[in-house]
C-alpha cells in the first residue's frame, strides 16, 4: 500500500500593506522557488496524471460547469489571476514531494510512502521546508500548521491511500464515513471554540468536524463530504484507486499522525480483503445512521461515551464503534498466512501500537493518552492555562496560546516547548521497516537537478525540447512493485 498526505498552511503577512488574498502565498512560494533554482533546482511540475473532476462512479464534473476551486490546473482558479504561470508557483521538493500554491495557501504534498512510519517522516520534512521558505522571504510571512481561522474559514489537510479498483466503492461509503467520524478520538488535533466561527465556548477534539455537510462527493471546498469521491489514482487506473481523505487534522504530534495512518490504512486493507471475499457484513454492522450529524457531536465528546443511532437499530458510543472496527482489523491480521498479503511490513506491530493507545483511552480517558494523542495534550495544556488565569474558555488569551501551538517557527511554538519538556511520546520503532519515501519518489527527487528535465509530476517526467512525445512514466507505482524490483 502506498500512502501520502497534503498540508495547506495558514499564512500571515507581517506587512500592513493591502494585498490580494492569494498574494502572500504566491510571493512566498515564488521567492522560495527562485532561491532553489539559483542552487540548480531546475525542474518544474507537470499535471499529466491529474484528473480532479473525475468521480469514482463515472458521473464526472464537466470542466465548464465545475466550481473554480476544483480546477487545480488553472492559474486563474488557483492563483486568483491569469497573468502568472501556474508552474512558477510549483516545485518538486528535495524528498520527491511538492510545494506549491493552492488558492490562498502554500501547500506541501509529501512523496508517496510505503508505510505509516515513512509517511510520518515525510511529513516531518515540512518543518524544514517552512523554515527555508520563510527565510527566503526574509521572514515577511509567518506559516502556521492549522486548519481554521476562528472566523468561519477552513483549509485542507488530505490523506491518500492506495487500494484495489476491484472493490465496490459504494459499499465502502458509510462504513468509512463512520470510521472517519470516530477515529478522531485518537487522531484529532483539537480546537478551542465550537462552531464554524468558534462562537460557542469550549474545546473540541477535531479542528475540522464542524465543516462537513454531506456524506459523499467529489468537491473539497464547498458542501464538504465526509467521503471524497475524486478518482485520481496517479497509477494504473485499471488496477488502483486512491482514497482521498479530507476530514483529518494536520497533526503536530508525530505519534498522533502515526496512529491516524495506521488506523486508516488497516481499516481500508481489512475492508478490501473482506469485500473481495464477497462479505463485508462485519463492517456494515458498525455503520452510523447519520455520520454527518454525528461528526460534530463526537468532536465535543471528550470521553467518546455518548451513544448514537446505528443503521442496525442499536445505539453505540464512539469508543464502542472504534473498538468494533479494531476487532475486525485484528481478526484479519490474524488470518494472514503470508507476509506478502500484509499492506506493509510489520503491520501487526503497527496495529499493536494502535490497539494499546485505544485501550489506554478506553480505560483512562484523555489523560491516559496525552503524550501520544494531540488533542488530549492540547486540552490538558489549555485547561491548565485556563485554571491558572482563573478564566473561561472564551478568554482571548487562550485563543492566542492555541495559535502559538501551530506556529512553524520553532522558537515561538508552544508545541516544541512541550516536546522538549518530554511531554510527547517518541515514535515507535520498527526494525527493518523502510522510513524513506518510495522508489518512485526517490527517482523524482534525483531528477530535480538534471538539466535535461523540463518537468516532473506524480507519474511522468518530461525532458526538454520534445514536448509530450518525450514524457516518460516514472515506474514503481505500488509498494509491491518496489519489492519486486529490489
Amino acid at each position: 500500500m502506498l500512502l501520502g498526505s497534503e498540508f495547506e498552511l495558514g499564512i500571515v503577512p507581517l506587512s500592513s500593506k493591502p494585498v490580494g488574498v492569494c498574494e502572500p502565498a504566491i510571493n512566498l512560494v515564488g521567492n522560495y522557488q527562485r532561491v532553489l533554482r539559483s542552487a540548480g533546482h531546475r525542474a518544474k511540475w507537470n499535471y499529466l496524471s491529474e484528473t480532479p473532476l473525475k468521480s469514482v462512479f463515472g458521473d464526472d464534473i464537466l470542466r465548464d460547469e465545475a466550481d473554480p476551486s476544483l480546477l487545480t490546473d488553472d492559474a486563474k482558479s488557483v492563483l486568483g489571476r491569469d497573468d502568472l504561470d501556474l508552474l512558477a508557483t510549483n516545485l518538486v521538493t528535495k524528498n520527491g514531494g511538492r510545494f506549491y500554491v493552492d488558492h490562498a495557501h502554500p501547500e506541501y504534498s509529501t512523496p508517496e510512502c510505503e508505510n505509516p512510519l515513512a509517511l510520518v517522516m515525510a511529513e516531518a520534512a515540512l518543518s524544514q521546508i517552512a523554515q527555508e521558505a520563510m527565510a527566503a522571504n526574509d521572514r515577511q510571512y509567518l506559516l502556521y500548521q492549522n486548519l481554521t481561522d476562528g472566523k468561519g474559514n477552513t483549509w485542507g489537510y488530505h490523506e491518500n491511500y492506495q487500494f484495489s479498483r476491484q472493490t465496490d466503492f459504494q459499499k465502502l461509503i458509510v462504513p468509512l464515513a463512520t470510521f472517519l467520524v470516530v477515529r478522531n478520538l485518537l487522531c484529532g488535533a483539537g480546537k478551542l471554540g465550537i462552531g464554524r466561527k468558534n462562537d460557542l465556548p469550549g474545546f473540541q477534539i477535531s479542528s475540522r468536524a464542524d465543516f462537513f455537510e454531506s456524506l459523499s462527493g467529489v468537491q473539497t471546498t464547498y458542501q464538504r463530504p465526509i467521503v471524497n469521491l475524486r478518482d485520481e489514482p496517479h497509477a494504473d487506473r485499471q488496477k488502483w484507486r486512491r482514497l482521498h481523505v479530507i476530514t483529518g487534522d494536520a497533526n503536530r504530534l508525530p505519534f498522533t499522525a502515526y496512529l491516524k495512518f495506521v488506523g486508516t490504512s488497516l481499516f481500508l486493507w481489512a475492508w478490501e480483503r473482506q469485500t473481495l471475499r464477497g462479505d463485508d457484513s462485519e463492517f456494515q454492522k458498525l455503520c452510523l445512521s447519520d455520520p454527518v450529524k454525528v461528526m460534530p457531536l463526537v468532536s465535543r465528546d471528550l470521553f467518546g461515551a455518548k451513544r448514537y443511532q446505528m443503521q442496525s437499530g442499536k445505539e453505540l458510543s464512539a469508543v464502542e464503534i472504534l473498538v468494533g472496527f479494531s476487532r475486525i482489523i485484528g481478526k484479519e491480521l490474524e488470518s494472514v498466512q503470508h507476509e506478502s498479503d500484509l499492506p506493509y511490513l510489520d503491520a501487526p506491530a503497527f496495529f499493536a501500537n494502535w490497539q494499546e493507545t485505544l485501550q489506554k483511552f478506553t480505560q483512562g480517558g484523555p489523560q491516559a493518552v496525552s503524550d501520544r494523542v494531540e488533542w488530549a495534550l492540547k486540552y490538558s495544556w489549555l485547561d491548565a492555562a485556563r485554571q491558572k488565569f482563573d478564566t473561561d474558555w472564551q478568554d482571548p488569551k487562550l485563543a492566542a496560546l492555541e495559535q502559538s501551538w501551530a506556529d512553524l517557527r520553532d522558537e515561538k511554538s508552544v508545541y516544541r516547548r512541550l516536546e522538549k519538556a518530554g511531554l510527547v511520546a517518541p515514535l515507535p520503532t520498527h526494525e527493518g521497516v523502510k522510513t524513506t519515501p518510495s522508489i518512485r519518489a526517490q527517482r523524482r527527487a534525483e531528477l530535480v537537478n538534471d538539466p535535461r528535465v523540463e518537468s516532473i509530476g506524480w507519474r511522468y517526467v518530461c525532458y526538454r525540447g520534445h514536448g509530450k512525445s518525450n514524457c516518460h512514466e516514472i515506474l514503481c507505482e505500488t509498494a509491491a512493485d518496489e519489492r519486486e524490483e529490489k
